[in-house]
């Protein structure tokens, strides 16, 4: 691939470089093979070259490279980032995944994260909007440093999901239709489009253009409903995993999750109650948000009051049976 690198802080080898890095890294994680293992590693010392990195405009005294600073496109960026926490927890290189977690939360410092509105440029520009492909992109690359051990970020994860990471959905086709009643006529061209059942193979695809506030819907993009669609997967995976040999349940995020093992009924953000139906696990931690008063939180065991124990961020039920519900209640808070 060419080496030289665009006026917007990378090259098109650097964006494409990624996505071949992630599939020999994954290839090598499943069958052990040393050469695909050896073109990762290639592939990474590419995309590690510091001309790749360093922000448009740096502090004096900062070294952009060396904390995984961009600019550039956004949602290319999550795909080299997430490239790379893929080969550094393959091969436990703590190294690499501190770079991926600088950049990550270099990442969050643009558009409103609290919410999951990231721009799709860096810096952002005049009229900047948000795509489902950068914020789907994110919550994959939060969760996966998360599993690593380098940070938790599960409380990110909540907020981006629950807010921009669904919102930018299109489920209701009432608005769809009301747009097209209003807009001209149009004569569909054969082999290049298709009128077939349009808006109701629209939904559950993802605006390509929104705002904080509205999402233009004359716009919904391949990439965005590919990557958007990821981040409701990687949201849904890791809301709820599960160790079947040492059967211990694990609850990342208080959302709505039925599984084999046990079901979640999530009341927030209406109500801060959490029910938990147990189905196989002799052990389960719970991950409470951030934004909880620890002191505040009630735990119940099948209607009997039991102690709260806590493991950091979670809370441990040590010894729970089948069919056995766990009730968990603290104040809701609203910001």
């Amino acid at each position: 691939p060419k080496d030289e690198v665009s006026g917007s802080g990378e090259s098109s080898s650097l964006i494409w470089t990624a996505p071949q890095m992630r599939a020999v890294t994954k290839w090598y994680m499943v069958s052990g093979n040393r050469d695909a293992l050896k073109f990762a590693t290639e592939l990474k010392n590419y995309i590690m070259q510091p001309k790749f990195w360093g922000g448009k405009v740096e502090v004096d005294g900062v070294c952009g490279p060396e904390h995984a600073h961009w600019f550039g496109h956004y949602h290319g960026r999550m795909t080299v980032l997430q490239a790379l926490i893929d080969y550094a927890i393959a091969v436990n290189d703590y190294q690499l995944k501190e770079f991926v977690r600088q950049g990550y939360e270099y990442c969050r410092q643009f558009g409103i994260a609290r919410i999951g509105f990231f721009p799709d440029w860096v810096p952002p520009s005049p009229g900047t909007n948000s795509q489902g492909c950068g914020t789907g992109r994110i919550i994959g690359l939060a969760i996966k440093l998360s599993d690593s051990g380098i940070g938790d970020y599960w409380d990110d994860v909540d907020q981006y999901i629950r807010n921009m990471g669904t919102e930018m959905q299109i489920v209701d086709p009432e608005p769809l239709k009301k747009v097209a009643a209003a807009s001209p006529a149009h004569a569909v061209k054969p082999g290049v489009e298709t009128g077939d059942n349009v808006i109701e193979r629209t939904i559950g695809s993802y605006f390509g253009i929104n705002t904080p506030t509205h999402a233009e819907m004359t716009q919904s993009w391949g990439c965005c409903t590919s990557n958007g669609t990821q981040g409701l997967f990687y949201a849904w995976e890791g809301a709820l995993r599960y160790d079947k040999e040492q059967r211990v349940a694990r609850v990342n995020l208080l959302l709505n999750r039925a599984s084999k093992w046990l079901d979640v009924d999530s009341h927030l953000p209406y109500k801060g109650k959490v029910v938990l139906h147990n189905k196989t696990a002799r052990m389960i931690f719970v991950r409470i948000p951030g934004w909880v008063d620890k002191g505040a939180v009630k735990c119940k065991v099948d209607q009997r009051a039991t102690p709260a124990l806590w493991s950091g961020n979670y809370l441990l039920f040590p010894k729970v049976k089948k069919g056995q519900e766990v009730i968990i209640e603290f104040p809701m808070v609203i910001e």
